[in-house]
């Protein structure tokens, strides 16, 4: 199982709003498919999937602001077992 952490985008950030999930539990990603829209406190950005996968669970809500480093999807396979919260 893959975890999504957000990144750090530019020297300074420290955190960001999830703007608009672009994927719903259960959908394929294939690696470099957008994800997530994002707002910094400098511009609206698209993140994309690190990974092939399934999406297995959304860990952020829209409009929640998330810190650099906090995970915020997890991909893997439909096989897989999610990880108890």
């Amino acid at each position: 199982m893959h975890v999504m952490r957000l990144p750090q985008l530019g020297m300074g950030m420290t955190d960001a709003d999830i703007v608009t999930w672009l994927v719903h539990e259960g959908d394929a990603v294939e690696k470099d498919s957008p994800l997530v829209l994002i707002d910094t406190a400098k511009a609206n950005v698209e993140l994309v999937a690190p990974v092939t996968g399934v999406v297995r669970k959304l860990l952020v809500p829209e409009g929640a602001r998330v810190d650099v480093g906090e995970p915020i999807v997890m991909i893997g396979t439909t096989s897989e077992t999610l990880p108890p919260e």
